[in-house]
């Protein structure tokens, strides 16, 4: 069965969700945006967040790009030089580097690194373009600022489409839950007279 919701409300369970974990805020915040950015796109992203949330309460020093995607393609773009780099969850750096291309008018490929003339993804300003089949979790790439000198049919353009809501199963919307509640101050008698909600002056 699937759940259709709005794009405020994925950002912000997804969000708390993260932080559920124990990452900080600002990487859990980049974590939804990044998801957002995704399902703004057509593309999934609820497993990969299922699959981050276990390994990050395992290891929170667990390096994905769920919550290392938009920093790891500011770093890309900053750089200017080919960088090697190991991803997990490799959607979450392409919609990075559809963000970080946007906001500063420049271009960054992904390419394998074991064969280095295989394209798989490229932001150019507002444009992307990505071999899904081929982006490979945990598989050695290159990130690069150098635009492609031809970019391949097996790389399709992604176009948006903000106005449709994401669509989530609810069996793993469920499942982000459980970790966005660790999110949620208990309630109890000390805190609401502390301030967290009506006090017993308040109802005098």
């Amino acid at each position: 069965m699937q759940l259709e919701l709005s794009y405020n409300e994925t950002k912000a369970e997804i969000e708390k969700a993260i932080r559920g974990t124990g990452i900080d805020w600002g990487r859990a915040k980049d974590g939804a945006i990044l998801a957002i950015w995704l399902a703004g796109h057509g593309l999934p992203f609820l497993d990969d967040i299922l699959d981050s949330l276990t390994s990050l309460d395992d290891n929170p020093e667990f390096e994905t790009a769920v919550i290392n995607g938009l920093l790891w393609a500011e770093h890309g773009a900053a750089l200017q030089d080919d960088w090697e780099l190991r991803c997990h969850h490799p959607l979450f750096l392409l919609a990075g580097m559809g963000i970080v291309a946007r906001e500063q008018g420049v271009t960054l490929s992904l390419w394998s690194a074991t064969s280095r003339d295989d394209l798989l993804a490229v932001a150019d300003n507002d444009d992307v373009w990505v071999n899904q089949q081929h982006l490979i979790e945990g598989d050695e790439l290159i990130l690069s600022t150098r635009y492609p000198s031809h970019i391949p049919q097996s790389c399709v353009k992604l176009s948006p489409r903000h106005e449709m809501a994401p669509q989530v199963s609810c069996d793993s919307w469920r499942k982000i839950g459980t970790y966005a509640q660790r999110c949620y101050v208990e309630e109890t008698e000390e805190k609401r007279l502390a301030g967290a909600g009506a006090g017993d002056i308040d109802n005098s």
